[in-house]
């Protein structure tokens, strides 16, 4: 029996069983068609919406979270506020058991939490710059945009090299003008306020749009970072670069006494430092990892600094590790 078979086998067993736990029972028929990575997201969200329908809250919070972000969905942020609303005020309706009681003590914060970074992000109104970038992308008029771009604009992308110039920049733009099957809209991030989100369908990942405005009111940097909300089965992630405030300087100085990493080619096109416009390739790299979690797991990966404006620009997670805190530790120097 190969593995699709043996996961639709078990997606029908749990069905079976439904009379007794119906709604839980369908959510985990759920889960186990999103673990075989499988593209029926038809099946997948049919089978979340009926858990949702049933009440069951670990549906209702994984609606929410794909509503919000607009992963495999179209985004409805008013319906990822309701659901994870919802799914908070059953969650504190559970009886709390030893089996259960760490599962519903963390479900209940992570459900706060989310609610309360739902409405805290809700987009703003964009820049002048950025409607200009918006504009541009979604109707392909590239008459406003052209005038505001620096002579020596640089784009960044970190699957491909940078590309450089207005012409090859004006080029990128019709590109993507062009493409149908993309989608563009605005999102709010903790760190570069309102920009603009590029949305293809699976298995493509959403890219961030970030632009830097020079002295000179010139674009001179464009980045289109792809988002990295966490790994499929975890809907508890988010992306570290602009979904938190950039990590504090005199933290960041201990880790570089003691490592930074020789110039490696798989940091040409990421992130830029935003108050110089230093290159990736130009910044210092250093290996990090964040604070644990409650469960004590923790993301291992490289960061980008700019010592000369002395700030944290980018962490890229390659990894996730338990670890051990001892008391004398300096938790301070994690995430």
């Amino acid at each position: 029996m190969n593995r699709k078979e043996s996961v639709s086998m078990s997606i029908d067993n749990i069905k079976d069983f439904s009379a007794e736990l119906h709604a839980y029972n369908l959510y985990r028929a759920a889960k186990i068609l999103r673990k075989s990575h499988s593209d029926d997201f038809d099946k997948y969200f049919d089978l979340l919406n009926q858990a949702a329908e049933g009440n069951n809250h670990t549906a209702l919070f994984t609606l929410a979270y794909h509503y919000y972000y607009g992963e495999y969905i179209d985004r409805d942020v008013d319906k990822a506020l309701n659901l994870c609303k919802k799914a908070s005020k059953l969650i504190e309706k559970q009886t709390i058991s030893e089996e259960n009681g760490l599962f519903i003590k963390t479900s209940k914060i992570a459900y706060k939490f989310f609610y309360r970074y739902m409405k805290r992000m809700t987009p703003k109104t964009p820049s002048k710059h950025y409607m200009i970038v918006y504009n541009a992308l979604t109707t392909g008029d590239l008459s406003l945009l052209e005038p505001l771009l620096d002579k020596n604009v640089v784009y960044s992308n970190i699957f491909h090299k940078p590309l450089v110039g207005i012409k090859n920049i004006i080029a990128w733009f019709k590109k993507i003008s062009l493409d149908n099957s993309i989608r563009v809209s605005f999102i709010a991030t903790e760190r570069y306020g309102t920009v603009i989100e590029l949305y293809r369908n699976y298995p493509a990942k959403p890219a961030l749009v970030i632009i830097r405005v020079n002295e000179q009111n010139l674009i001179d940097r464009i980045a289109a970072q792809p988002i990295s909300w966490g790994p499929d089965s975890d809907f508890n992630g988010y992306y570290y670069n602009v979904g938190s405030k950039p990590l504090p300087w005199k933290h960041i100085r201990l880790f570089l006494e003691k490592n930074t990493l020789q110039y490696e080619s798989t940091k040409v096109g990421g992130m830029y430092c935003m108050k110089c416009g230093k290159l990736s390739e130009d910044l210092t790299w250093i290996n990090y990892h964040t604070k644990p979690d409650q469960f004590s797991t923790a993301e291992f990966g490289v960061m980008s600094v700019c010592p000369d404006c002395k700030q944290m620009v980018e962490f890229r997670p390659h990894s996730q590790e338990v670890v051990h805190i001892q008391n004398n530790d300096c938790v301070d120097n994690f995430f």
